[in-house]
Protein backbone atom coordinates (compact mmCIF):
# COMPACT_ATOMS: atom_id res chain seq x y z
CA UNK A 1 0.00 0.00 0.00
CA UNK A 2 1.50 3.32 -1.25
CA UNK A 3 2.20 5.86 1.99
CA UNK A 4 0.20 9.13 2.72
CA UNK A 5 2.04 11.74 1.36
CA UNK A 6 3.10 13.55 4.49
CA UNK A 7 5.07 10.15 5.00
CA UNK A 8 6.69 10.19 1.68
CA UNK A 9 7.61 13.36 2.34
CA UNK A 10 8.93 12.91 6.03
CA UNK A 11 10.65 9.64 4.26
CA UNK A 12 12.48 11.44 1.85
CA UNK A 13 13.56 14.41 4.17
CA UNK A 14 15.27 11.46 6.58
CA UNK A 15 17.34 9.91 3.62
CA UNK A 16 18.08 14.05 2.46
CA UNK A 17 19.62 14.67 6.07
CA UNK A 18 21.59 11.22 6.06
CA UNK A 19 22.69 11.53 2.91
CA UNK A 20 23.92 15.61 3.41
CA UNK A 21 25.56 14.95 6.89
CA UNK A 22 28.77 14.71 6.10
CA UNK A 23 29.16 16.61 2.80
CA UNK A 24 31.44 19.56 3.48
CA UNK A 25 30.58 23.29 2.68
CA UNK A 26 31.50 24.49 -0.77
CA UNK A 27 35.20 25.95 -1.02
CA UNK A 28 32.91 29.41 -2.50
CA UNK A 29 31.38 29.40 1.10
CA UNK A 30 33.00 32.46 2.73
CA UNK A 31 34.74 31.48 5.68
CA UNK A 32 32.08 32.69 8.25
CA UNK A 33 29.82 29.77 7.57
CA UNK A 34 31.52 27.09 8.09
CA UNK A 35 31.45 25.14 11.34
CA UNK A 36 34.29 23.29 13.61
CA UNK A 37 33.86 20.23 11.66
CA UNK A 38 33.30 21.63 8.14
CA UNK A 39 35.55 19.87 6.67
CA UNK A 40 39.30 19.90 5.67
CA UNK A 41 40.69 23.68 5.55
CA UNK A 42 43.03 25.23 2.58
CA UNK A 43 45.78 23.21 1.29
CA UNK A 44 49.33 23.42 2.81
CA UNK A 45 52.42 25.08 0.92
CA UNK A 46 53.66 22.86 -2.04
CA UNK A 47 50.59 20.33 -1.44
CA UNK A 48 48.38 19.43 -4.34
CA UNK A 49 44.73 21.48 -4.10
CA UNK A 50 41.62 19.32 -4.16
CA UNK A 51 37.70 20.63 -4.74
CA UNK A 52 36.38 20.38 -1.15
CA UNK A 53 32.68 19.52 -1.86
CA UNK A 54 32.42 15.57 -2.26
CA UNK A 55 30.71 13.78 -4.48
CA UNK A 56 27.08 12.54 -2.63
CA UNK A 57 24.43 12.75 -5.24
CA UNK A 58 24.20 10.56 -8.37
CA UNK A 59 26.47 9.78 -10.76
CA UNK A 60 30.12 11.09 -10.09
CA UNK A 61 30.88 14.11 -10.92
CA UNK A 62 33.10 15.15 -14.12
CA UNK A 63 36.57 15.04 -13.20
CA UNK A 64 38.32 18.47 -11.76
CA UNK A 65 41.19 19.94 -13.94
CA UNK A 66 42.60 20.94 -11.33
CA UNK A 67 42.73 18.39 -8.87
CA UNK A 68 46.49 18.04 -9.58
CA UNK A 69 47.95 21.60 -9.38
CA UNK A 70 50.53 22.66 -7.04
CA UNK A 71 49.55 24.99 -4.62
CA UNK A 72 51.85 27.20 -5.50
CA UNK A 73 50.63 27.35 -8.91
CA UNK A 74 47.87 29.72 -7.32
CA UNK A 75 48.80 33.40 -7.44
CA UNK A 76 46.04 34.71 -5.50
CA UNK A 77 43.21 37.04 -6.47
CA UNK A 78 45.20 40.07 -5.77
CA UNK A 79 47.72 39.30 -8.72
CA UNK A 80 44.65 39.19 -10.61
CA UNK A 81 43.02 41.99 -9.79
CA UNK A 82 46.12 44.30 -10.35
CA UNK A 83 45.36 43.97 -14.09
CA UNK A 84 41.60 43.18 -14.09
CA UNK A 85 40.27 45.86 -11.28
CA UNK A 86 36.79 45.98 -13.26
CA UNK A 87 36.49 42.12 -13.49
CA UNK A 88 36.95 42.35 -9.75
CA UNK A 89 33.76 44.88 -9.78
CA UNK A 90 31.89 42.67 -11.31
CA UNK A 91 32.48 39.82 -9.41
CA UNK A 92 31.88 41.34 -6.34
CA UNK A 93 28.67 42.67 -7.35
CA UNK A 94 27.50 39.42 -8.52
CA UNK A 95 25.79 36.13 -6.64
CA UNK A 96 30.21 35.03 -6.55
CA UNK A 97 31.15 37.38 -4.35
CA UNK A 98 32.31 35.29 -1.61
CA UNK A 99 35.39 34.18 -4.03
CA UNK A 100 36.79 37.47 -3.23
CA UNK A 101 36.04 37.70 0.51
CA UNK A 102 39.22 38.58 2.61
CA UNK A 103 37.20 35.99 4.78
CA UNK A 104 36.82 33.10 1.86
CA UNK A 105 38.52 29.94 2.10
CA UNK A 106 38.35 29.77 -1.77
CA UNK A 107 41.76 30.16 -4.48
CA UNK A 108 39.58 33.22 -5.63
CA UNK A 109 39.40 34.30 -9.39
CA UNK A 110 41.41 31.01 -9.85
CA UNK A 111 38.52 28.68 -8.20
CA UNK A 112 37.07 29.53 -12.07
CA UNK A 113 40.17 30.15 -13.87
CA UNK A 114 42.31 27.93 -12.72
CA UNK A 115 45.93 28.29 -11.43
CA UNK A 116 47.29 31.70 -12.92
CA UNK A 117 51.18 31.30 -12.66
CA UNK A 118 51.50 30.61 -16.28
CA UNK A 119 49.26 33.58 -17.26
CA UNK A 120 50.29 36.16 -14.85
CA UNK A 121 53.99 36.35 -16.17
CA UNK A 122 52.97 37.78 -19.75
CA UNK A 123 49.47 37.79 -19.72
CA UNK A 124 48.59 35.05 -22.46
CA UNK A 125 44.88 34.70 -22.03
CA UNK A 126 45.56 30.91 -23.44
CA UNK A 127 47.34 30.05 -20.51
CA UNK A 128 44.59 30.67 -18.37
CA UNK A 129 40.73 28.92 -18.24
CA UNK A 130 37.94 30.99 -19.75
CA UNK A 131 34.88 28.76 -18.51
CA UNK A 132 33.01 29.78 -21.49
CA UNK A 133 35.12 28.68 -24.04
CA UNK A 134 36.85 25.43 -21.85
CA UNK A 135 35.73 22.23 -22.89
CA UNK A 136 32.39 21.44 -21.64
CA UNK A 137 33.46 18.62 -19.10
CA UNK A 138 36.26 20.22 -17.70
CA UNK A 139 33.96 23.52 -17.29
CA UNK A 140 31.08 22.21 -15.88
CA UNK A 141 33.14 20.28 -12.91
CA UNK A 142 34.26 23.68 -12.03
CA UNK A 143 30.81 24.47 -11.50
CA UNK A 144 30.06 21.45 -9.88
CA UNK A 145 32.56 21.69 -7.30
CA UNK A 146 29.59 24.32 -5.31
CA UNK A 147 26.73 23.83 -7.57
CA UNK A 148 26.24 19.75 -7.35
CA UNK A 149 23.04 19.84 -5.68
CA UNK A 150 21.42 20.60 -8.82
CA UNK A 151 22.25 16.96 -10.45
CA UNK A 152 20.46 15.76 -7.35
CA UNK A 153 18.68 12.36 -9.09
CA UNK A 154 16.07 12.54 -6.53
CA UNK A 155 15.40 16.25 -6.60
CA UNK A 156 16.16 17.38 -9.91
CA UNK A 157 16.61 21.22 -10.48
CA UNK A 158 14.64 22.15 -13.61
CA UNK A 159 15.94 19.39 -15.79
CA UNK A 160 19.65 19.91 -14.78
CA UNK A 161 20.80 16.58 -14.62
CA UNK A 162 19.34 15.83 -18.74
CA UNK A 163 21.19 19.16 -19.53
CA UNK A 164 23.88 18.92 -17.96
CA UNK A 165 24.48 14.77 -18.88
CA UNK A 166 21.93 13.75 -21.09
CA UNK A 167 22.32 17.03 -23.95
CA UNK A 168 25.04 18.01 -23.15
CA UNK A 169 24.71 21.59 -22.35
CA UNK A 170 27.70 23.97 -20.23
CA UNK A 171 26.44 25.22 -17.20
CA UNK A 172 28.35 28.62 -18.86
CA UNK A 173 26.42 28.64 -21.77
CA UNK A 174 23.01 29.87 -19.91
CA UNK A 175 25.08 31.35 -17.07
CA UNK A 176 27.18 34.44 -16.14
CA UNK A 177 29.70 34.00 -13.16
CA UNK A 178 30.58 37.73 -13.13
CA UNK A 179 26.61 38.71 -13.41
CA UNK A 180 25.45 41.52 -11.59
CA UNK A 181 23.24 40.16 -9.25
CA UNK A 182 20.70 43.47 -9.23
CA UNK A 183 20.67 42.66 -13.25
CA UNK A 184 19.48 38.80 -13.87
CA UNK A 185 19.56 38.91 -17.30
CA UNK A 186 21.33 35.28 -17.62
CA UNK A 187 19.24 33.00 -15.37
CA UNK A 188 16.32 31.25 -16.78
CA UNK A 189 14.80 33.84 -19.06
CA UNK A 190 17.12 33.00 -22.00
CA UNK A 191 18.33 29.41 -21.37
CA UNK A 192 20.51 27.71 -23.91
CA UNK A 193 18.49 27.87 -27.15
CA UNK A 194 18.84 31.11 -29.57
CA UNK A 195 16.85 29.69 -32.26
CA UNK A 196 14.17 27.31 -33.62
CA UNK A 197 16.91 25.22 -35.03
CA UNK A 198 18.71 24.78 -31.87
CA UNK A 199 15.51 23.86 -30.15
CA UNK A 200 14.76 20.96 -33.20
CA UNK A 201 17.91 20.42 -33.43
CA UNK A 202 17.89 19.17 -29.43
CA UNK A 203 14.84 17.03 -30.54
CA UNK A 204 12.68 19.34 -29.38
CA UNK A 205 9.41 18.25 -31.19
CA UNK A 206 5.82 20.79 -31.89
CA UNK A 207 3.07 20.01 -29.49
CA UNK A 208 -0.77 20.28 -29.98
CA UNK A 209 -2.11 23.91 -29.43
CA UNK A 210 -4.27 22.31 -26.96
CA UNK A 211 -1.16 21.29 -24.68
CA UNK A 212 0.19 24.90 -25.03
CA UNK A 213 -3.08 26.04 -24.38
CA UNK A 214 -3.61 23.96 -21.48
CA UNK A 215 -0.78 25.27 -19.33
CA UNK A 216 -1.69 28.86 -20.78
CA UNK A 217 -5.05 29.41 -20.41
CA UNK A 218 -4.32 33.40 -20.06
CA UNK A 219 -2.81 33.62 -23.27
CA UNK A 220 -2.84 37.36 -24.99
CA UNK A 221 -6.83 37.73 -24.73
CA UNK A 222 -7.42 39.09 -28.11
CA UNK A 223 -5.21 36.44 -29.77
CA UNK A 224 -8.33 34.85 -31.23
CA UNK A 225 -9.22 37.98 -32.93
CA UNK A 226 -5.49 38.67 -34.04
CA UNK A 227 -4.26 38.13 -37.93
CA UNK A 228 -2.53 35.34 -36.18
CA UNK A 229 -5.56 33.57 -34.99
CA UNK A 230 -5.74 31.23 -38.33
CA UNK A 231 -2.76 29.35 -37.09
CA UNK A 232 -4.14 27.42 -33.89
CA UNK A 233 -6.78 26.36 -36.76
CA UNK A 234 -4.12 25.30 -39.40
CA UNK A 235 -2.63 23.58 -36.80
CA UNK A 236 1.10 25.36 -37.00
CA UNK A 237 0.18 27.30 -33.51
CA UNK A 238 2.67 28.30 -30.89
CA UNK A 239 5.70 27.03 -32.76
CA UNK A 240 5.33 28.86 -35.89
CA UNK A 241 6.92 31.94 -32.99
CA UNK A 242 7.77 30.24 -30.20
CA UNK A 243 9.60 27.23 -31.48
CA UNK A 244 9.31 23.44 -30.46
CA UNK A 245 7.58 23.23 -26.63
CA UNK A 246 7.82 19.59 -26.18
CA UNK A 247 10.91 20.27 -24.00
CA UNK A 248 9.53 23.36 -22.19
CA UNK A 249 5.94 21.41 -21.63
CA UNK A 250 8.67 18.42 -20.75
CA UNK A 251 10.63 20.76 -17.78
CA UNK A 252 7.54 21.90 -16.35
CA UNK A 253 8.09 25.40 -18.18
CA UNK A 254 11.34 26.40 -17.83
CA UNK A 255 11.11 29.39 -20.01
CA UNK A 256 14.72 29.05 -21.29
CA UNK A 257 13.40 25.69 -23.18
CA UNK A 258 10.98 28.14 -25.43
CA UNK A 259 11.37 31.13 -27.57
CA UNK A 260 10.48 34.51 -26.99
CA UNK A 261 10.43 36.76 -29.55
CA UNK A 262 10.53 39.91 -27.58
CA UNK A 263 14.34 38.20 -26.05
CA UNK A 264 15.84 36.53 -29.16
CA UNK A 265 18.10 38.94 -31.52
CA UNK A 266 16.34 40.69 -33.97
CA UNK A 267 17.67 38.82 -36.87
CA UNK A 268 16.28 35.65 -35.31
CA UNK A 269 12.36 37.00 -34.29
CA UNK A 270 11.87 38.68 -36.98
CA UNK A 271 12.77 35.27 -38.86
CA UNK A 272 9.23 33.88 -37.98
CA UNK A 273 7.80 37.08 -39.09
CA UNK A 274 9.21 36.89 -42.41
CA UNK A 275 8.19 33.10 -43.03
CA UNK A 276 5.03 34.41 -43.19
CA UNK A 277 5.07 37.93 -44.63
CA UNK A 278 7.78 37.66 -47.03
CA UNK A 279 4.95 37.38 -49.53
CA UNK A 280 2.84 40.30 -48.45
CA UNK A 281 2.84 43.03 -51.03
CA UNK A 282 5.08 45.88 -50.11
CA UNK A 283 5.91 46.27 -46.25
CA UNK A 284 8.73 43.63 -45.34
CA UNK A 285 10.35 43.72 -49.02
CA UNK A 286 11.15 47.20 -47.66
CA UNK A 287 12.74 46.38 -44.78
CA UNK A 288 15.41 44.33 -45.74
CA UNK A 289 16.60 47.86 -46.42
CA UNK A 290 15.51 49.18 -43.33
CA UNK A 291 17.57 51.85 -41.27
CA UNK A 292 15.09 50.25 -38.03
CA UNK A 293 16.33 46.70 -39.30
CA UNK A 294 20.12 47.46 -39.80
CA UNK A 295 20.19 49.06 -36.11
CA UNK A 296 19.19 45.40 -34.59
CA UNK A 297 15.18 46.62 -34.60
CA UNK A 298 13.03 43.69 -35.06
CA UNK A 299 8.90 43.87 -35.69
CA UNK A 300 8.28 42.65 -32.57
CA UNK A 301 9.79 45.94 -30.86
CA UNK A 302 6.91 48.09 -32.15
CA UNK A 303 4.07 45.47 -33.30
CA UNK A 304 2.35 42.81 -30.99
CA UNK A 305 1.56 39.56 -32.42
CA UNK A 306 -1.07 38.66 -30.02
CA UNK A 307 -2.72 41.63 -30.21
CA UNK A 308 -6.19 42.17 -32.41
CA UNK A 309 -6.22 42.32 -36.35
CA UNK A 310 -5.36 46.21 -36.94
CA UNK A 311 -4.34 47.11 -33.48
CA UNK A 312 -0.62 45.75 -33.40
CA UNK A 313 1.43 48.22 -32.41
CA UNK A 314 2.07 48.76 -29.05
CA UNK A 315 1.72 52.16 -28.96
CA UNK A 316 0.05 54.96 -31.14
CA UNK A 317 2.48 57.10 -33.06
CA UNK A 318 4.04 59.51 -32.02
CA UNK A 319 4.26 57.78 -28.52
CA UNK A 320 5.80 54.79 -29.56
CA UNK A 321 8.59 56.48 -31.71
CA UNK A 322 9.75 58.71 -28.90
CA UNK A 323 10.41 55.87 -26.72
CA UNK A 324 13.59 55.38 -28.84
CA UNK A 325 13.42 58.70 -30.23
CA UNK A 326 13.37 60.65 -27.33
CA UNK A 327 15.84 64.39 -28.75
CA UNK A 328 13.23 64.44 -31.88
CA UNK A 329 10.02 64.22 -29.26
CA UNK A 330 11.71 67.18 -27.58
CA UNK A 331 11.86 68.56 -31.06
CA UNK A 332 8.28 68.89 -31.08
CA UNK A 333 7.86 70.73 -28.37
CA UNK A 334 10.10 74.16 -29.46
CA UNK A 335 8.82 77.06 -30.60
CA UNK A 336 8.39 76.13 -34.55
CA UNK A 337 7.33 72.70 -35.07
CA UNK A 338 5.49 70.57 -37.24
CA UNK A 339 1.78 69.58 -34.33
CA UNK A 340 3.29 66.02 -34.17
CA UNK A 341 1.82 66.66 -30.37
CA UNK A 342 -1.29 68.50 -31.55
CA UNK A 343 -2.65 65.38 -32.95
CA UNK A 344 -2.42 66.84 -36.36
CA UNK A 345 0.58 64.70 -37.19
CA UNK A 346 1.78 61.68 -37.13
CA UNK A 347 5.58 60.54 -37.72
CA UNK A 348 4.70 58.22 -40.51
CA UNK A 349 3.33 61.24 -42.57
CA UNK A 350 7.06 61.49 -43.59
CA UNK A 351 9.09 58.59 -42.46
CA UNK A 352 8.20 54.85 -43.46
CA UNK A 353 9.16 52.52 -40.35
CA UNK A 354 9.28 49.58 -42.44
CA UNK A 355 11.59 50.67 -45.56
CA UNK A 356 13.68 52.91 -47.75
CA UNK A 357 10.86 54.42 -49.67
CA UNK A 358 10.09 58.17 -49.29
CA UNK A 359 10.50 59.90 -46.39
CA UNK A 360 13.26 57.96 -44.82
CA UNK A 361 16.63 59.33 -46.06
CA UNK A 362 17.22 62.70 -46.29
CA UNK A 363 16.67 63.60 -49.71
CA UNK A 364 13.46 61.94 -49.68
CA UNK A 365 12.58 64.58 -47.38
CA UNK A 366 12.43 67.25 -49.73
CA UNK A 367 11.06 65.26 -52.85
CA UNK A 368 8.43 63.47 -51.71
CA UNK A 369 7.60 63.91 -47.33
CA UNK A 370 7.29 67.64 -47.31
CA UNK A 371 6.19 67.89 -50.78
CA UNK A 372 3.04 66.30 -49.88
CA UNK A 373 2.14 69.12 -47.77
CA UNK A 374 4.38 72.06 -49.20
CA UNK A 375 3.60 71.44 -53.12
CA UNK A 376 3.50 75.01 -54.09
CA UNK A 377 7.45 74.88 -52.55
CA UNK A 378 8.31 71.69 -54.41
CA UNK A 379 7.58 72.92 -57.77
CA UNK A 380 8.65 72.04 -60.70
CA UNK A 381 10.14 75.44 -61.17
CA UNK A 382 12.18 76.54 -64.27
CA UNK A 383 14.89 77.89 -62.13
CA UNK A 384 14.78 75.88 -59.03
CA UNK A 385 17.10 76.40 -56.24
CA UNK A 386 19.79 74.03 -56.41
CA UNK A 387 20.34 73.52 -52.50
CA UNK A 388 17.11 70.95 -52.99
CA UNK A 389 18.35 68.85 -55.26
CA UNK A 390 21.77 68.50 -52.70
CA UNK A 391 20.64 67.98 -49.78
CA UNK A 392 16.41 68.78 -49.52
CA UNK A 393 14.58 70.97 -47.50
CA UNK A 394 17.11 70.38 -44.66
CA UNK A 395 19.62 72.23 -46.26
CA UNK A 396 17.84 75.21 -44.28
CA UNK A 397 15.14 73.96 -42.37
CA UNK A 398 14.80 71.55 -39.36
CA UNK A 399 12.12 68.74 -40.06
CA UNK A 400 10.81 67.99 -36.69
CA UNK A 401 11.63 71.87 -34.72
CA UNK A 402 13.01 74.46 -33.91
CA UNK A 403 14.12 77.41 -32.08
CA UNK A 404 13.49 80.00 -34.99
CA UNK A 405 10.92 81.22 -37.26
CA UNK A 406 9.81 78.78 -40.15
CA UNK A 407 12.21 76.13 -39.27
CA UNK A 408 14.97 77.46 -40.21
CA UNK A 409 18.62 76.15 -39.02
CA UNK A 410 19.49 79.57 -37.62
CA UNK A 411 17.76 83.04 -36.32
CA UNK A 412 19.15 84.87 -38.87
CA UNK A 413 18.39 84.17 -42.57
CA UNK A 414 21.80 86.25 -43.75
CA UNK A 415 23.72 83.63 -41.72
CA UNK A 416 21.97 80.35 -43.47
CA UNK A 417 22.64 82.01 -46.96
CA UNK A 418 26.61 82.98 -46.37
CA UNK A 419 26.43 79.36 -45.99
CA UNK A 420 26.69 78.97 -49.52
CA UNK A 421 26.91 81.76 -50.51
CA UNK A 422 29.93 83.17 -49.25
CA UNK A 423 31.18 85.22 -52.79
CA UNK A 424 28.68 88.20 -53.02
CA UNK A 425 28.68 90.87 -55.40
CA UNK A 426 30.64 93.32 -54.56
CA UNK A 427 28.25 95.98 -54.34
CA UNK A 428 26.06 94.05 -51.92
CA UNK A 429 27.14 96.16 -48.71
CA UNK A 430 27.32 94.41 -45.10
CA UNK A 431 28.04 96.78 -42.75
CA UNK A 432 25.07 97.24 -40.77
CA UNK A 433 22.05 98.65 -41.66
CA UNK A 434 22.29 97.76 -45.63
CA UNK A 435 19.57 96.39 -47.06
CA UNK A 436 21.72 94.25 -48.54
CA UNK A 437 21.80 92.06 -45.43
CA UNK A 438 18.07 91.47 -45.70
CA UNK A 439 18.33 88.55 -48.72
CA UNK A 440 14.81 87.89 -48.76
CA UNK A 441 13.94 91.59 -49.75
CA UNK A 442 14.80 91.05 -53.34
CA UNK A 443 15.17 87.11 -53.52
CA UNK A 444 11.59 86.48 -52.64
CA UNK A 445 11.06 83.43 -54.60
CA UNK A 446 13.59 81.84 -52.77
CA UNK A 447 12.69 78.37 -53.46
CA UNK A 448 12.05 78.49 -56.93
CA UNK A 449 11.29 80.81 -60.27
CA UNK A 450 9.25 80.61 -62.83
CA UNK A 451 11.03 83.50 -64.79
CA UNK A 452 14.10 84.97 -62.85
CA UNK A 453 17.69 82.40 -62.44
CA UNK A 454 17.94 84.70 -58.84
CA UNK A 455 14.50 84.09 -57.46
CA UNK A 456 13.69 87.67 -57.45
CA UNK A 457 10.11 88.87 -57.79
Amino acid sequence: MRPPPTALALRLAAAFLAATAGAAVPACAPLRTRGPAAGPGPAAPGEAWAPRTPVFRGDPLPADPDRSAPKDHFVGSDSCLDCHPGRGRSLRASFHDSLVSPLSSSVGCEECHGPGIDHVGDGDTRRIRHPDRAPREASNAVCLRCHSAVLDPVRPFRGHPKWVDARRVACASCHEVHQDRAVRRSEHALGPFRSAAELEAAGATAPAPSACIACHPDYHPEMARSGHADLAREGRACAECHGNGSLHAASGGLRGLILEPTRLEAAEADRSCAACHETADRPLLRWTCAEHRLEGVSCVACHDPNAARGRTLREEDPALCVRCHSDVGAEFRLPSRHPVGEGRMRCSDCHDPHGNESGVHRFDLSRRACAQCHAEKAGPFVFDHTAKDVEGCVACHWPHGSPNARLLETRDVRTLCLACHPDLPRDHEQRQGSVFRECLRCHVEIHGSQTSRTFLR
